[in-house]
């Protein structure tokens, strides 16, 4: 049985407006729950939301990458197709010249591959 509240997107913001609405409430109590209340809305409310927003952003690198990478991939086979097709139809030289563009653009998409690791990595 999968957990469907991790389906629903969570809005950071009132999260933290409904934390910092609880500090405001327990202001005046005992000085149990006062110590509790700032450790709850000063320090881990903020943490968790740092740490999921920070998450989301890799995600979504993540996501965008996979997705670079499957046009890649679609591209590659295209182009693969090409060169079978005019393997079969015969024609020596635009399959030559279409070997060439092939070569050039895979050496592309491994240049642009290795390129957004470096980036994140500060090599």
């Amino acid at each position: 049985m999968t957990d469907q509240t991790t389906n629903l997107p969570l809005n950071l913001d009132d999260i933290e407006a409904r934390a910092a609405g609880l500090y405001e409430y327990a202001t005046g109590l005992d000085d149990a729950w006062q110590a509790e209340a700032d450790q709850l809305t000063g320090t881990d409310v903020p943490a968790l939301v740092d740490a999921v927003r920070h998450l989301r952003a890799v995600l979504d690198a993540e996501k965008s990458a996979h997705l670079f990478t499957l046009r890649q991939r679609n591209n590659r086979s295209k182009r693969l197709t090409h060169l079978h097709d005019l393997a079969l139809a015969g024609d020596v030289e635009a399959l030559q010249a279409a070997a060439k563009d092939t070569l050039a653009a895979s050496i592309d998409d491994h240049i642009a591959c290795t390129a957004p690791a470096a980036v994140e990595t500060g090599e």
